[in-house]
């Protein structure tokens, strides 16, 4: 009879080999050489063991078979192949939009500059101004002033001349005069189109011996008469102004001068004497003199009226 133990081995391994049959191939238990002649010889198994034989055996075949430890497979390891990684196509470089360009030709010329009428701007912005001197003129041979201009369009200036007292023939001449100026340049170079106000003294002194009679003597006294002639005049001229870009400038100007009105005024030294003692006990001396003041008046005011050239042939200066 066998015993219930190894009846359950023998059924255990028998179901490992059932369900793995690699592990059959790789090991084989060896069964004990005495259970088959003892099965052979053994009694019949009663009813009651078969069945617990029986319960035994299926919960064998159900129960995994965990005994038999895995031969783990060896794993080969695939070779990768890097797949080419196509390369992206470089940007194109961006290209900006070319200017547009005006083809259509204007119809308004360059405006052509003079290129020594340089300085437009000074230390009163579009306004340059400064110093200037001008000489050899006619009828103001020496005049100083200030000059300037805005832009290269037009101009300005304040001028005063004077010539110191000379003498011609015993007589004392000097003369003054003052005038403002404005200039305009058509063309925007040195050419000008321009007109001076302005008012010129000019004064003669001359000093005589003149004799009369007062209380039956006869007396002599030294009389200097002064002749004082002013005239109101403006000179419409042309010329040209060159101005160099640091600001220096020389020019010329031609014009003529025309009197807007003159007066002349004749005073002596001895005006309280003839009003006083002469006129009452002489009278004929009195209208000598008298006479002759009015003729003095009105020859000067006949030469102030007389139109004169305006010439200047050097004028400089600097616009600062």
């Amino acid at each position: 009879m066998l015993r219930p133990r190894t009846v359950l081995l023998a059924t255990t391994v028998i179901s490992a080999l059932s369900l793995n049959p690699a592990l059959a191939e790789t090991k084989k238990p060896a069964l004990p050489n005495k259970a088959p002649a003892k099965a052979s010889a053994s009694k019949p198994v009663s009813n009651s063991a078969a069945k617990t034989s029986a319960v035994k055996t299926e919960a064998a075949e159900s129960a995994p078979a965990a005994t038999a430890p895995k031969t783990a497979e060896p794993v080969t390891a695939e070779p990768v192949t890097a797949e080419p990684v196509a390369a992206e196509p470089a940007a194109a470089p961006e290209t900006k939009p070319l200017p547009v360009v005006d083809t259509k030709v204007s119809s308004r010329e360059p405006e052509e500059r003079y290129v020594g009428y340089g300085k437009t701007h000074g230390i009163l912005g579009d306004f340059p101004i400064g110093p200037t001197v001008q000489i050899l003129q006619v009828p103001h041979p020496l005049q100083v002033g200030i000059e300037g201009k805005y832009l290269d369009i037009a101009g300005f200036s304040g001028m005063y001349g004077m010539v110191p007292k000379f003498t011609v023939n015993g007589v004392g001449i000097k003369l003054d005069a003052w005038d403002v100026r404005a200039r305009w340049f058509p063309f925007r170079g040195a050419f000008f189109l321009g007109a001076a106000y302005g008012q010129q003294k000019l004064t003669g002194t001359k000093a005589q011996a003149v004799s009369y009679s007062a209380a039956g003597q006869t007396e002599s006294v030294n009389l200097e008469a002064t002749d004082e002639i002013k005239t109101t005049y403006i000179s419409p001229h042309l010329g040209w102004r060159w101005v160099t870009n640091v600001g220096f400038f020389y020019g010329m100007e031609f014009g003529w001068q025309f009197a807007m009105s003159s007066t002349a005024t004749v005073t002596t030294n001895q005006d309280s004497l003839f009003e006083d003692l002469v006129r009452p006990n002489d009278a004929s001396a009195y209208e000598t003199y008298r006479n002759l003041k009015a003729d003095i008046e009105d020859k000067s005011n006949k030469i102030g009226k007389i139109g004169l050239p305006h010439v200047s042939l050097i004028q400089i200066g600097w616009y600062f």
